[in-house]
């Protein structure tokens, strides 16, 4: 995984600007200051920050969490979490930051990626039943 998985250290960290989208209700993740984004197999983080081990973890969550849904997937389960939980509570965040978290006290399971892909499976049906969309468990990869 690690050998598939680009990193690129940029000045600034921007959210898409989904508001051009028509989802005005995703704008203030355009004005925030991220440390860092992931797209499926590439993660951006904010120089000045980039040498957080912990952050390339959570990052490296996320890549994960693509793998295990594909990039469709991840999208609209990633954007259902925060239009339905808001950014702190949503699934696949709240992963990432627990699994951070975990990291920075030194827990360490071997478990870890099965733990990762068992969890995320769960958020996918939970979005599922969320948005009453019977027919999405059917189109996963």
């Amino acid at each position: 995984m690690l050998e598939s998985t680009h990193v690129l250290i940029v000045d600034e960290v921007r959210y898409p600007p989904l508001e051009q989208f028509g989802l005005q209700e995703f704008k203030s993740l355009q004005e925030t200051r991220w440390c860092g984004i992931t797209f499926n197999d590439l993660y951006c983080l904010r120089n000045g920050v980039a040498s957080s081990p912990a952050l390339h973890f959570h990052e490296l969550v996320h890549v994960l969490q693509y793998q295990r849904l594909g990039f469709e997937q991840f999208l609209w389960a990633y954007h259902v979490g925060l239009a339905v939980h808001r950014y702190e509570d949503s699934p696949l965040e709240k992963m990432a930051y627990d699994l951070q978290l975990e990291f920075e006290h030194g827990i360490y399971r071997r478990s870890l990626l099965t733990d990762i892909e068992r969890r995320t499976e769960a958020i996918w049906q939970d979005v599922c039943v969320e948005t009453g969309e019977q027919s999405c468990l059917a189109r996963r990869r």
